[in-house]
């Protein structure tokens, strides 16, 4: 006897058709499921689509062949809407979505999956040995990328999976790309040229990830969207069951002291790469408390870091949940580091930091939380204080001083050196100005051709202190 076949599902769609089912897929590229217009979408969508069963049905054959998150969240909006007709359609579509990652059992019936089990698919990557994953980190820029790289297996191709943030647009960019195994070690072998990597646990890799893609939902464009999308769909089988296993089990043997951090001075020079939004928000803090570090009456350091701190703290209770995720992220990713350095005490130290700053107990941290935005604020202002006009013109500065670059310079050197003298403790200027600059304090013999404050540049294109 031989064997039987199986009937291909079809759907007829009229040229019409055709054409509104491509505007129906543009129209949902534009689409996130938490975005505001979704649901008025999804809502539009149905009323139209109510007497076009045979448009529904190629609608969501369609998505499950090219998922998307939105297009996953409407299947599961339209799907009660199906005709009995196209029901096998549905199932197809729904284990479809199931086997690839996209969907969970527990989230529909047993009953609208069954008799789909002759889907062919390709199963995503699930070996762990001969996992790279962890911490890509340049020494002196701020760019980190959390990588994961999977092995092939004898259904894929190796897998690269990057997920990296842009401080200046407060962007995420998350890549997935398939290759040979050669050609990711070449991939492995430009990046160890420019940055420094410290492995992490796959699984943790994966938790930081997926941290990253839910802080930035709300922010990402459609590409970057459907990047973190795929990205969590391949991740989700290493997540752990607790999101702190990590750092729990790191951490087992440590005492707890997130009321009094003890060690400012290593903590602040781990914590140096991180920008805050440096749209207004971050400038008007920086321009307001230049009248507590330059008072027009004189009064003792403590009595400028008293009123310091109270800004400070004020600043911190302002500042919206993304901004407030931006620096947990970052904070619990210097912690991921410091483990991987073998520095086990300093980062349970900053990792009870993080719990702080997540849990906005913004009190408890205060002594850190001053210091390091002061070092940040140090940093924003020598940076200005040797900006060339371009630079200048492209920051936020420019919308509150204007084209008064000379006043600003001089503005600038006040402000950086009030800042260090109060964290002076913690922070070296020579060395500081040094790592910001790439300049050598031994090249005085060098011709000057400009003169911003406190420091010279150089016709290298140095600084140098301006004696």
């Amino acid at each position: 006897m031989g064997k039987k076949k199986n009937k291909k599902l079809k759907i007829d769609l009229t040229p019409e058709e055709h054409a509104e089912l491509e505007s129906i897929i543009d129209r949902l590229k534009l689409q996130h499921p938490q975005g505001e217009t979704f649901n008025n979408f999804v809502e539009s969508l149905i009323e139209r689509l109510s007497e076009k069963e045979n448009l529904l049905a190629a609608l969501i054959d369609r998505i499950s062949r090219e998922p998307s998150e939105a297009g996953v969240e409407l299947i599961l909006k339209v799907k009660d809407k199906i005709s009995s007709r196209h029901k096998r359609i549905l199932k197809r579509a729904l284990f479809r979505l199931i086997q690839r990652g996209y969907l969970t059992e527990k989230s529909i019936s047993s009953e609208e999956v069954s008799d789909s089990s002759k889907v062919v698919l390709i199963p995503n990557p699930s070996q762990t040995e001969n996992v790279l994953s962890g911490i890509y980190l340049h020494d002196i820029q701020y760019s980190r990328f959390l990588t994961i790289i999977l092995p092939p297996t004898p259904t894929t191709e190796a897998t690269l999976i990057a997920v990296t943030e842009s401080p200046e647009s407060n962007r995420l960019e998350c890549r997935t790309a398939y290759g040979s195994k050669r050609e990711l070690n070449a991939i492995i072998k430009q990046m160890e040229a420019i940055f420094k990597f410290y492995e992490a646990p796959l699984y943790h890799v994966a938790q930081l990830m997926v941290n990253r893609i839910e802080v930035f939902s709300k922010m990402l464009n459609p590409a970057s969207r459907e990047g973190a999308f795929e990205i969590k769909r391949i991740v989700r089988e290493f997540l752990p069951d607790d999101p702190e296993k990590f750092f729990k089990e790191s951490f087992k043997n440590t005492k707890d002291n997130a009321q009094s951090p003890d060690n400012l001075v290593e903590l602040i020079s781990e914590v140096k790469k991180f920008e805050f939004d440096l749209q207004s928000k971050f400038a008007s803090f920086v321009t307001a408390i230049d009248s507590v570090l330059n008072p027009t009456i004189m009064c003792s350091e403590d009595a400028k870091l008293y009123r310091l701190e109270k800004k400070i703290l004020e600043f911190f209770d302002k500042l919206n949940e993304f901004s407030i995720g931006r620096y947990y992220l970052f904070l619990t990713e210097e912690v991921t580091r410091l483990i991987s350095s073998s520095k086990i005490q300093l980062a349970a130290q900053l990792y009870n930091i993080a719990r702080c700053v997540k849990n906005r107990d913004f009190d408890k941290i205060s002594s850190f939380l001053t210091k390091h935005l002061l070092y940040l604020t140090f940093r924003e202002a020598f940076v200005l204080e040797i900006a060339d006009l371009d630079y200048y013109k492209n920051s936020p500065y420019f919308a509150i001083f204007g084209e008064k670059i000379d006043m600003v310079r001089s503005w600038a050197s006040k402000l950086s050196e009030g800042c260090m003298e109060l964290i002076a403790d913690v922070i070296d200027e020579e060395t500081e100005v040094k790592a910001l600059t790439g300049s050598s304090f031994e090249t005085e013999s060098m011709v000057t051709t400009e003169k911003n404050g406190r420091y010279k540049r150089l016709e290298s294109g140095l600084y140098v202190p301006n004696s």
